[in-house]
């Protein structure tokens, strides 16, 4: 029996794979709302994959080794570069899988790149939701006659034969009960420890105040039970911060509002930085603005391709995308400084023009057209992205760095290729961890690689 520990999307991935592979497969899960509640159904679902049958479809022309590069590039090659480089080689064996073997109606996003993307890497369901791809996954896992899913059951320990290798696991229920099942192997896909204010507190302080946006489950309890069987921890200061959480509302406003010609004001007016250089360090640094908050503004051809976006269109049917006929009157009504406002559309429209943006910034598209949109937003914690330092397997390495036998990781609970801090999360970077590490998991204890 595999028991495979958190249904999130690393989860239930590595959950079918095993089961593929002819496995029987316990699916533990504390969370009953974990379908829309888990880190996964809060992300924009967005799949990284390269060379999928779906791109060639598309007449994009990617491969496994760009995907690679640009992953990379973007963490400046501080990441264990071996898991990095089997992530990226079987990413697109893992959307074709999960298109192919398991029905998942994913499609290639050609709207525009995300930061740091040098193609079309990404993969999304038709409503480009989180919540979709994991309900998806939800779907065919209790579909399948080998896997057994246990709900508000949660992993706390784990037990080991007297060689060492995980051989059981120690879960408790809802009601405070506890119990041993025997394992043939565990993955650990308990996601990481954002909702752990002592830990945020200890490896990553700047955002200890920051909007927590993850699962409430994101605890570090896998981590922590691996720990005490002798695991290594690696790149715990690592994470994924948002830039564009709707503050009215907190859901999140997809970055496409950005990367398809918008700016980042603050509630001065004023632009701070270049807001293609990723959403996840911009975080912080919108936590340090005036009144902790910015304001997303583009013109309509971004509104409409946000609004293919279904956590867009839910902020904008809750009210809180807002319509402008006048920049001056945007301004003046948002409470901007009006020299301010000034000079930020001086520079927008000669950076339009071509002129040298002094942030840096390269990629804005043609003028503006009206009418005009603003969305109040602030930075937020989105998942920690350090964890246990694990192989090109998944398996779970000692602190001596020796493999231990029968314990695998993936997403949040797995350290993950992003380096240090914020800056090194190239979007998709943690779906990619999480189901691809659940992916080869799954193929590793079952003898499918």
């Amino acid at each position: 029996m595999v028991i495979v520990a958190g249904a999130g999307s690393g989860g239930l991935v590595a959950a079918l794979a095993a089961a593929d592979q002819g496995a029987d497969v316990l699916l533990l899960e504390v969370d009953k709302q974990a379908h829309v509640a888990c880190n996964s159904a809060r992300s924009t679902g967005m799949v990284m994959g390269a060379g999928t049958y779906l791109q060639k479809a598309a007449g994009v022309d990617d491969a496994w080794q760009d995907l690679l590069a640009d992953v990379l590039r973007k963490n400046g090659g501080d990441c264990a570069q071996d898991v990095a480089e089997a992530l990226c080689r079987n990413s697109g064996a893992l959307v074709d899988w999960l298109v192919d073997a398991h029905g998942l109606p994913l499609t290639v996003v050609t709207d525009f790149r995300y930061p740091g993307h040098s193609n079309y890497h990404m993969h999304a369901m038709p409503n480009r939701t989180g919540r979709e791809l994991v309900e998806g996954l939800w779907n065919v896992a209790r579909g399948n006659s080998r896997i057994t899913v246990a709900e508000g059951v949660k992993l706390v320990g784990l037990g080991c034969s007297p060689d060492g290798a995980v051989n059981r696991v120690h879960v408790r229920y809802l009601d405070g009960s506890d119990d041993w099942v025997d394992a043939d192997g565990v993955v650990l896909a308990t996601n990481g420890f954002g909702g752990r204010r002592d830990w945020v507190r200890e490896y990553i302080p700047q955002m200890l105040e920051a909007l927590y946006f993850g699962g409430p489950y994101s605890d570090g309890s896998g981590i922590e039970a691996a720990i005490e069987v002798g695991a290594g921890i690696s790149y715990m200061d690592a994470y994924q911060g948002h830039a564009t959480v709707s503050a009215d509302t907190g859901i999140l406003v997809s970055y496409s509002v950005v990367m398809t010609g918008g700016i980042l004001v603050n509630a001065r007016g004023d632009r701070f930085d270049d807001e293609t250089r990723g959403y996840s360090e911009l975080a912080e640094v919108m936590t340090r603005q005036p009144q902790g908050v910015a304001f997303a503004i583009f013109d309509h051809s971004t509104y409409t391709v946000a609004r293919r976006f279904n956590d867009f269109r839910e902020v904008d049917e809750m009210g809180s995308v807002r319509v402008w006929h006048s920049l001056a009157g945007m301004g003046s009504t948002l409470g901007f400084e009006a020299e301010r406002w000034e000079n930020t559309l001086r520079m927008l429209h000669e950076c339009q023009q071509g002129h040298q943006d002094p942030f840096g910034r390269s990629n804005y598209g043609p003028e503006w057209q009206p009418p005009w949109y603003s969305v109040k937003v602030q930075g937020a914690l989105l998942h920690t992205q350090g964890g246990l330092t694990v192989n090109r397997s998944a398996q779970v390495l000692s602190v001596d760095g020796t493999p231990i036998h029968g314990l695998y990781a993936c997403g949040g609970a797995a350290a993950g290729i992003s380096g240090q801090g914020a800056a090194g999360y190239l979007s998709g970077n943690g779906l990619l961890s999480a189901m691809g590490l659940g992916y080869l998991a799954a193929r590793s204890l079952t003898g499918g690689r």
